[in-house]
């Protein structure tokens, strides 16, 4: 992943720290068991086959969950390619078919109407690998393997649950997977 992500995920969250002043967020700053939200984001996914050979593709997701404990819930997120990919000196075009995650949520409580989140858990993404000239390297391929999360979110106002989130997801597999992506969620929170 180049440090042009990494700052850009940085930069965002420290935005939304330095701009949670102007938030009109009120206490209870918790979720609470039942409490549940649904969202949808979008991002770029980074996947490193070797040294020399990682491809980017622009995934597409939802996300929903139920709160189970005071601030930790289970949170599920679904998710797709928005359109393939050419793996640079290649022939070879890559596609993400599905991505699905089950997480569990640990998050602090809001102040202001920010707050931070990890998440751990299990994830699996389906790959189309296509080689437009020897039809025979065609191939799918599922990555799965232990999956966390690290996220920051601001909440839009106090009277309308809406929040805008920006989060990093990492899958641990043979091909290291790391994911960006931003959005927005509501729920009765």
């Amino acid at each position: 992943m180049s440090n042009l992500k990494f700052y850009l995920l940085f930069f965002c969250s420290a935005i939304a720290v330095f701009t949670n002043t102007v938030v009109f967020a009120d206490n209870p700053a918790s979720n609470y068991p039942l409490d549940f939200y649904f969202g949808l984001g979008a991002g770029q996914s980074d996947f490193e086959f070797s040294e020399d050979a990682d491809i980017d593709i622009d995934i597409g997701k939802i996300k929903a969950a139920v709160f189970i404990q005071e601030n930790i819930a289970l949170e599920f997120n679904f998710g797709q390619g928005l359109r393939e990919s050419k793996l640079k000196n290649s022939n070879l075009s890559v596609e993400v078919d599905s991505w699905f995650a089950a997480m569990i949520r640990l998050q602090s409580p809001h102040l202001n109407g920010f707050r931070i989140y990890f998440q751990g858990g299990y994830s699996e993404v389906e790959l189309s690998q296509t080689d437009a000239f020897t039809p025979a390297n065609n191939s799918d391929d599922t990555l799965n393997g232990a999956t966390w999360s690290v996220g920051a979110e601001q909440k839009f106002n106090k009277t309308l649950p809406l929040w805008f989130y920006v989060d990093f997801n990492r899958i641990n597999d043979t091909i290291r997977t790391n994911i960006i992506d931003a959005g927005i969620r509501f729920g009765l929170d």
